[in-house]
C-alpha cells in the first residue's frame, strides 16, 4: 500500500470528502483530524497522507470557517480537563512528543527500512512525519499566541461574570493547570486578574448597595477598555461620588473609571398576551 500512489491519493480524497463539508462543525473536523493522524502514520510513514490532509484542511477553513481558532481552543481544553495533559503538545520540549508519533530517523535506522515513494516530489517536514498530532494541528491552523490571547480574553470575560468566590476558585483551578501545560507565557496576566476578582469580591467597597468589581486596567485585555455607554447626568455624578470615596478609603491616587458594558444584566418582559421573554 505505502507504494502504491493510487492508493495513497484514493485515501486522502476519501478522508478529505469525509471530513471537510458543511455537516462537520469545525470542533468536529479538528477532532476527527486529530485522531486520524496517528491511525494513518502506522499505513504511511512518509507523512504524505498527512501531510496531505493538513494543507487540504487548512484550504478549506481559511476559505469557509470563521471559527477555526475559538473551535481548537475549545477542543484542546475539553481534552485537558478529559486526560489533564494534551495541551502539553503546546510546548516545544521534546518529551512532550506524542508517544504514538512514529520516530521516523528510528525507524529509517531499521533493518525494515524503505525510502519514500518516488511519486513523492515536495519535501515534507518530519514534524509532520512524527510530531504532535495536536500540535501540528496548531502550527497549521492557528498558534500558540493566537490561542493565547483568545483563551486569555474568554477566561477574563468569564471571571467578571462570576458571583461568588466558589465560581472565581473553579477558573483558578483550570488556569493553574493551563499554566502547568502550557507554561506560564500562555496565561499571561490571568492571575492577575483573578486576583482583582478575588479582592473585589473579598471585601464590599463602599457599602452594602454597591457590588462593584474592580480591575487593573493595564492587564486586562485591550478592548476591555472601551466605554460604549453614557450615562444620564444624575448617574454619573453619583459614580463620581463613589470613585472619589474609593480613592479616599484606598489612600492612594487611584480612581474608579467605570466600564458598565462589561457587566450584563437580566431583563424579564411580560406583554399584553400574557407571554413572557427573558432577555440578557
Amino acid at each position: 500500500l505505502f507504494n502504491n500512489e493510487t492508493v495513497m491519493i484514493n485515501m486522502i480524497n476519501s478522508l478529505n470528502q469525509g471530513l471537510l463539508h458543511v455537516g462537520n462543525s469545525t470542533e468536529q473536523i479538528i477532532t476527527s483530524l486529530d485522531a486520524m493522524i496517528t491511525m494513518i502514520r502506522e499505513v504511511d510513514s512518509s507523512g504524505y497522507v498527512v501531510d496531505s490532509c493538513l494543507k487540504a484542511t487548512h484550504a478549506y477553513f481559511k476559505q469557509s470557517r470563521k471559527d477555526v481558532d475559538s473551535a481548537l481552543l475549545s477542543y484542546l481544553l475539553k481534552e485537558l480537563i478529559r486526560n489533564s495533559g494534551p495541551l502539553t503538545c503546546l510546548t516545544s520540549s521534546p518529551q512532550n512528543r506524542s508517544p504514538f508519533a512514529l520516530d521516523y530517523y528510528d525507524f529509517k535506522r531499521n533493518k525494515d527500512w524503505r525510502p519514500d515513494p518516488t511519486y513523492i516530489k515536495s519535501f515534507i517536514n518530519p514534524e509532520v512525519r512524527t510530531g504532535n498530532p495536536t500540535n501540528l494541528l496548531v502550527s497549521i491552523l492557528s498558534s500558540k499566541s493566537t490561542l493565547s490571547e483568545l483563551y486569555q480574553k474568554q477566561v477574563a470575560r468569564r471571571l467578571l461574570k462570576c458571583h461568588s468566590l466558589i465560581e472565581v476558585e473553579g477558573v483558578i483551578t483550570e488556569v493553574e493547570m493551563i499554566k502547568r501545560t502550557c507554561g506560564g507565557d500562555f496565561i499571561g496576566s490571568l492571575n492577575i486578574m483573578i486576583n482583582d476578582v478575588v479582592e473585589s469580591k473579598s471585601k464590599i467597597l463602599i457599602d452594602s448597595i454597591v457590588q462593584s468589581t474592580v480591575i487593573s486596567h493595564r492587564y486586562w485585555p485591550d478592548d476591555f477598555q472601551e466605554k460604549n455607554i453614557i450615562h444620564p447626568e444624575f448617574v454619573q455624578e453619583n459614580l463620581e461620588s463613589i470613585s472619589e470615596s474609593y480613592s479616599i478609603s484606598q489612600n492612594n491616587d487611584r480612581r474608579i473609571v467605570w466600564r458598565p458594558h462589561l457587566d450584563e444584566v437580566k431583563v424579564l418582559l411580560h406583554f399584553l398576551d400574557g407571554t413572557e421573554a427573558e432577555f440578557t
